[in-house]
């Protein structure tokens, strides 16, 4: 019957999908780095564990990125602080920085690296941020 191996086709695919969506939420909540996603407001709209625990902030999502990794309540921009979000927005090409920030007392370089995610017109949705903590370098 037709209809039954179309049905089992499609949920071999959604197996498939569903297994490969958990592949990769594992390898990114198990990378030793933060990674972060942000849309072009400045707000955050996934992170890892990494994130979330580093930060010591529960639910990020929606927290404007400035407000949990500076405690600014604005762009760091607006600091004279060099921003890969606003660079990556405006070039829509990768960006790699040095950013110094405290978290819980204490100060830790972090190295941010932030590529943007385009629309299918070439708008800048969101930015991925990696951030690698150096200070021991």
């Amino acid at each position: 019957n037709n209809e039954g191996e179309v049905m089992l086709k499609n949920s071999k695919n959604l197996l498939s999908e569903t297994l490969k969506s958990s592949y990769y939420e594992y390898m990114i909540d198990h990378l030793q780095e933060s990674l972060v996603v942000i849309n072009s407001n400045y707000e955050i709209a996934d992170a890892n564990e990494i994130f979330v625990t580093k930060y010591n902030t529960s639910q990020p999502i929606g927290m404007k990125c400035y407000e949990i990794t500076h405690s600014y309540d604005k762009p760091c921009f607006n600091y004279g602080v060099r921003c890969p979000l606003k660079e990556v927005i405006e070039n829509k090409i990768p960006v790699e920085v040095l950013h110094k920030h405290k978290i819980e007392g204490q100060t830790i370089w972090e190295n941010i690296v932030a590529f943007p995610l385009l629309s299918k017109n070439g708008e800048t949705k969101h930015i991925i941020e990696t951030f690698r903590d150096v200070s021991d370098l």
